[in-house]
């Protein structure tokens, strides 16, 4: 029976690579439509938050009119997925080599399409047609970064700098209960446990008041970077950090979610979960934007743009949110863990004939879209609905930005070339328009209707991004992230045995010792042979406890500026 479902889905997936072979076929067919206009096959991705005008849609827009009018290339969509739905069919494409013109991937996928050689070199189309813009965001990822995507000398995608602020894990808690109760701000485990409690026992929200909001089912316990409302900080606080690999103090190369130091935490999230302050819905809760709209719960973990789903509570409820870099450790020191150093990945597939077209692409929104702003020819749309490439950035460009607001907040006026930030511009416009005495905070009292989107945006920087900008941390990167070939067979089955394990642990179906034995059974089960894949390749590489770059050490310090 095994056997006969294996042949079922090599047979539909062998069917399925047919049909969309000979459906990128009859498109192929069509790329050149005349001498001067020159025809881009994409990939688009629908955000949920991508909005239109009345009569635009994702292949009929503004952007592409101006792509079309300006550059001369007209953009078609081979296929546009939701994320959700970009997720589950990527593998398929790659596997079946059924891929558009360029696309934007992540490590795996481009590992995977450079191992099946479905992409072609972009070094000389990189440096004769990227723009000065496009080339200073991808030379701020250092040494490192650059050199992941080099083969024999080559440059084979252009990656893109994952936005660090974008991807750190902050503490939101309701500011107005903390004065409401004469309470500090936590700052410690200990601490948080205390306000969690009270939180709950004075019920703040009325019946149903949540101390501390988890993932639900939507959102991850722990993952690398960004992770909403899940409990990374939390973890860091024990130094232990699920899902990262990272070097331990002798120099070798460890799996975090099964480290001592993990036990400690989920120990505390289980006491935690016991005492009635974490969400009782923790992973199965369904609906987390309800809870959010209706302002009950206290505490939550997220990066700087938590403020954008946090909005209708803070708008409508009036409800005063606060972020901050905690918890700290023991020792008072903040640890934090980050983004990948590169956020995506642009691949020219070896069939594109013109691949100076997609950078032309990529030059325009980069030159724009501050002009664009400035201009108001961007309401009613969202830039995420532009065809490719307006996400490049700088690393630090949200810490900057932070800088640049505080300053004209004191009464200063921020000297900055506007022609490196795209967006900067139009940030100090909108909080010169919002800011009302006393200029140096920024809150509720400065939103008015008519600036809804531009508020909770200075809103989330102001406080998410201010949290990390103001406070010294400790980051950690993960340091692995390729697939090893054990990997390949037994990842899968692992990192469930790890979610179930943690699962059962925080809510008390299991005890803490269990956690040991799925230490054991993880390593036996394959775990073991991983960590010396993983440590072989890593030496391959010249990595080591010593590499002083960006993710090739295991801590670096980043003081308050």
């Amino acid at each position: 029976m095994k056997k006969k479902r294996i042949w079922i889905g090599v047979v539909i997936t062998f069917f399925l690579c047919i049909f969309l072979i000979l459906w990128n076929g009859i498109l192929g067919k069509e790329r050149e439509t005349s001498d001067t206009v020159k025809e881009i096959h994409l990939g688009a991705v629908l955000d949920d938050k991508i909005s239109f005008s009345d009569g635009e849609t994702m292949e009929n827009n503004r952007f592409l009119d101006w792509i079309l009018e300006d550059l001369n290339i007209r953009v078609v969509y081979d296929w546009i997925y939701s994320n959700e739905e970009f997720q589950r069919n990527i593998n398929l494409h790659i596997n079946c080599d059924a891929l558009p013109d360029a696309l934007m991937v992540n490590e795996e996928q481009y590992r995977k399409m450079l191992e099946y050689g479905q992409i072609q070199p972009v070094t000389e189309v990189y440096h004769n047609t990227a723009s000065d813009q496009l080339k200073a965001f991808v030379e701020s990822i250092g040494e490192e970064g650059k050199e992941s995507v080099m083969v024999d000398k080559e440059m084979m995608a252009i990656p893109f700098p994952s936005l660090t602020a974008s991807g750190i894990n902050v503490m939101w808690i309701r500011q107005d209960w903390l004065d409401q109760l004469g309470l500090e701000v936590p700052r410690n485990i200990e601490d948080i446990e205390e306000t969690a409690a009270i939180f709950v026992g004075k019920e703040m929200a009325g019946e149903g008041t949540i101390g501390i909001l988890g993932p639900g089912i939507d959102y991850e316990l722990a993952a690398v970077g960004k992770c909403s409302f899940g409990l990374n900080p939390v973890f860091s606080a024990f130094h232990a950090y699920p899902k990262y690999w990272t070097f331990d103090e002798k120099g070798k190369l460890i799996y975090g979610s099964v480290q001592e130091e993990a036990k400690q935490a989920l120990q505390v999230l289980a006491r935690w979960y016991q005492k009635g302050i974490l969400d009782e819905q923790i992973f199965s809760r369904e609906n987390i934007q309800e809870i959010l709209d209706t302002g009950k719960a206290g505490i939550l973990f997220g990066p700087w743009w938590m403020a954008e789903m946090l909005k209708n509570d803070i708008i409508k409820n009036k409800s005063e949110w606060k972020a901050y870099a905690y918890p700290l450790d023991m020792e008072g020191k903040y640890f934090c863990t980050m983004p990948p150093v590169i956020n995506q990945y642009l691949v020219i597939h070896k069939k594109c004939k013109n691949p100076e077209s997609i950078l032309e692409i990529v030059n325009y929104v980069i030159k724009n879209q501050n002009r664009w702003l400035d201009e108001k020819k961007l309401e009613g749309i969202s830039i995420k609905a532009y065809p490719i490439g307006w996400e490049s950035d700088f690393p630090d460009e949200l810490e900057y930005t932070y800088q640049a607001l505080k300053e004209s907040m004191e009464g200063g006026e921020p000297d900055i070339d506007f022609f490196y930030h795209k967006v900067l511009k139009q940030d100090l416009k909108n909080l010169k328009k919002m800011n009302r005495p006393p200029y140096e905070q920024f809150g509720i009292e400065d939103w008015n209707e008519d600036t809804s989107g531009e508020f909770i945006r200075l809103y989330g920087i102001i406080n998410g991004v201010g949290a990390i900008a103001e406070q010294s941390y400790q980051p950690i990167y993960s340091l692995f992230s390729q697939q090893t070939p054990t990997m390949k067979i037994k990842w899968k089955q692992l990192e469930q045995l790890e979610e179930e394990t943690y699962a059962k642990i925080i809510l008390g179906e299991e005890p803490i010792e269990a956690f040991d034995t799925f230490v054991e059974v993880w390593k036996k089960s394959g775990g073991q042979t991983i960590e010396k894949e993983a440590a072989q390749l890593m030496e391959k590489a010249g990595r080591n406890p010593t590499a002083d770059t960006a993710g090739g050490c295991l801590q670096k310090s980043y003081s308050k500026k």
